[in-house]
């Protein structure tokens, strides 16, 4: 898993760049910290241990934008419970949340500005982004969502 960790480590030095043009004392580190926080991690840290895959699990809020709000019908506090939700609809994906989960359809993908990348959320990643966690598709999905959050911001 490199190309999610690699895309927000280029928005982190080109954050650098521009804050040091505007003539901010920032730092890398700082740069870093603050581009993890936008796109839904606590830290640098936190996000680079997820995007490498060496978490447990993608405790985080990178597949959610405020945008999605109005699509959120169904919470889970439990995966099982989320994983089986899924099943009664194959347009229904399973989105992880902080340490809960989403599930969405179309709309909710659209509002992540994903709707490009339907092959990788439906075939590849089976419409568990939990599941697929630590796979090249949700890694190339999970840096296109970085993209999208920070290019749209």
């Amino acid at each position: 898993m490199v190309k999610a960790i690699n895309e927000l480590r280029y928005h982190a030095k080109k954050r650098h760049l521009s804050l040091k043009e505007e003539g901010a004392t920032t730092t890398l580190t700082q740069a870093k910290h603050l581009i993890a926080r936008q796109v839904g991690f606590a830290s640098w840290q936190d996000a680079s241990q997820i995007l490498k895959g060496s978490s447990m699990s993608p405790n985080c809020t990178l597949w959610h934008h405020h945008a999605c709000d109005a699509h959120m019908n169904h919470w889970f506090a439990e995966y099982v419970e989320a994983k089986r939700f899924i099943r009664s609809d194959p347009a229904l994906v399973l989105f992880p949340y902080k340490h809960q989960f989403v599930v969405g359809d179309e709309h909710y993908i659209y509002s992540l500005g994903l709707s490009n990348y339907s092959e990788l959320i439906y075939q590849q990643c089976q419409r568990d982004l939990v599941c697929s966690y630590r796979s090249t598709s949700w890694d190339e999905l999970a840096a296109y969502c970085i993209r999208q959050k920070i290019t749209n911001h």
